[in-house]
């Protein structure tokens, strides 16, 4: 379609024999869930991105996951000091011991209460930030941490929730308390 993007994803959840079709899982289409596609038709869709609008001649290209990582799940494949199971628990990068460049691995970031996602110490003055499991949202000032009392005082100054940067406990324990905001 024009002005559409040149590629697209699904996840392929299943396949029915019977009818030749695959089962998919398409959450950004107003079809969604357990969309069916023939067998014949994703074949012939399934290419790479190519740019240049040459998509279509791109190589075939499938990714093949498991739901669950058992066979897996206890390897570091990364030597960052965790677990497969516990990268996708703390949402770190898989392939990468340091997921956020800091120079500290993923493994002592989370031992020491530090986010592996996020370098916190170059977060500027203007920030907004919050532990993974507490509300609680602070504004990052001169003044130290600045506790946004409200979703009203939130709203009011136009700051935006997707805004908002988780970081670690011992990071944010570590600054001090400025005024709320109210």
């Amino acid at each position: 379609r024009a002005g559409g993007p040149n590629y697209h994803t699904i996840v392929i959840s299943g396949f029915d024999d019977e009818t030749q079709e695959f089962i998919t899982q398409e959450p950004g289409t107003q079809f969604g869930l357990d969309y069916r596609y023939p067998y014949a038709r994703l074949m012939e869709a399934m290419h790479d991105f190519v740019p240049g609008r040459y998509t279509e001649t791109g190589r075939k290209v499938a990714i093949f996951t498991r739901r669950q990582a058992d066979i897996s799940a206890t390897t570091d494949g990364d030597r960052d000091g965790l677990s497969k199971e516990e990268e996708l628990l703390h949402r770190t990068k898989l392939f990468h011991g340091d997921s956020d460049g800091d120079g500290y691995s993923d493994g002592v970031e989370i031992e020491f209460g530090y986010s592996p996602l996020v370098h916190e110490q170059t977060l500027p003055l203007g920030a907004l930030v919050k532990e993974r499991y507490d509300p609680r949202v602070y504004l990052l000032s001169s003044a130290g941490k600045q506790h946004i009392l409200t979703e009203a005082a939130f709203l009011g100054h136009n700051w935006v929730w997707s805004d908002i940067i988780e970081v670690g406990p011992t990071y944010l324990d570590g600054l001090k308390n400025g005024p709320s905001i109210s």
